[in-house]
């Protein structure tokens, strides 16, 4: 729906009954505000973008004014037409953990918390540096450890033993 936006008629909204609603702006063309069940207000820009359509999150009202929120979005369909507007990048993945990176949570989380010989646990582990660059597969555990007549070791998927 397209409305005249006012602070009046902005503050007048009812929240959303099923599912949120959007309201455009007459003024600014791509200018729009989604109200949601829970009451809250945000300001988006709807506009192609290199010929995709995006939604741009401007802020949440009444934080960002009426005033505030038109100014922002002609300033940002101005660095659109110019090619100055920057897409925000994706954010990096996060960090593989590797098996090195959680024998020292390991450590410092619950071994010295937890049992007195820590240390003597801390050289067991510490132990299989050869293993220390494999990375952690939450998915699909490759191994796991056990104990193989007192000594530690890994123990595969299919139950082959490797002393450590």
């Amino acid at each position: 729906m397209r409305k005249k936006l006012t602070p009046k008629l902005l503050d007048n909204l009812s929240p959303a009954e099923d599912k949120r609603y959007e309201i455009r702006d007459e003024l600014v063309r791509g200018l729009l505000i989604r109200l949601s069940r829970t009451g809250g207000k945000v300001w988006y820009l709807a506009t192609r973008i290199d010929g995709v359509l995006r939604r741009v999150k401007l802020g949440t009202y009444p934080v960002l004014s009426l005033k505030d929120a038109r100014e922002k979005a002609q300033s940002l369909l101005r660095d659109i037409q110019l090619g100055t507007f920057q897409v925000r990048d994706v954010e990096p993945a996060p960090k593989v953990l590797t098996l090195g990176d959680v024998i020292l949570q390991f450590i410092t989380r619950y071994t010295q918390r937890h049992t007195k010989d820590w240390k003597g646990t801390e050289r067991v582990l510490m132990r299989m540096n050869t293993l220390h660059g494999l990375k952690i597969d939450t998915s699909s555990a490759p191994m796991s450890f056990g104990r193989s007549n007192g000594c530690p070791c890994l123990i595969s998927k299919n139950g082959a033993r490797r002393r450590i």
